[in-house]
């Protein structure tokens, strides 16, 4: 095989090398993991929820999911609370039970874990949590896979504005 044709074999394969590792997602670090995982908790902790320091709470929405098995029907309540909203899952299966699915936090009473509040900028978040799964618009998405949740932090001029805690239930 003459020396060019491996030449070009060669750059040809280094070249698909480089772009699938452009794809690949950075891998989260402990703390990250650990936020992503447990951070929405840590917040509602915090809070002491339900007792009333945490300002008043009502369901803002409620709706029913359907589906093909009674695992996939139940019904979503939301609950928002001064800069904080709760979405919680209700299976039909088991009604009394629930499954916090989200938690989104937009207002500076609450306590962040980590040391994170918001106002904080991109660096700040990027020294404490380390680089994100994702970068989505104004949002930096850590996505725990293992423990199926993610958390986006939404920056808006640099600055801390939300972070919304998901739980994803099969």
């Amino acid at each position: 095989m003459p020396n060019k044709i491996r030449f070009a074999i060669a750059l040809l394969f280094t070249g698909l090398s480089l772009a699938a590792a452009a794809d690949e997602v950075p891998k989260l670090s402990s703390t990250a993991k650990d936020f992503v995982s447990k951070g929405a908790l840590q917040v509602l902790k915090a809070c002491d929820l339900p007792k009333g320091v945490c300002g008043k709470s009502r369901f803002t929405v409620t709706s029913e999911s359907g589906g093909e098995s009674n695992d996939a029907k139940g019904v979503t309540r939301q609950m928002r609370l001064d800069g904080l909203e709760l979405e919680m899952n209700y299976p039909v299966t088991n009604p009394r039970k629930f499954y916090l699915s989200q938690v989104s936090l937009s207002g500076g009473q609450w306590k962040i874990p980590r040391g994170l509040d918001l106002g904080s900028n991109t660096a700040k978040v990027k020294s404490v949590l380390g680089q994100p799964s994702y970068l989505n618009d104004d949002c930096y998405e850590y996505v725990y896979e293992e423990k199926q949740s993610g958390a986006s932090l939404c920056f808006k001029e640099d600055k801390l504005i939300k972070i919304v805690w998901d739980q994803f239930i099969d």
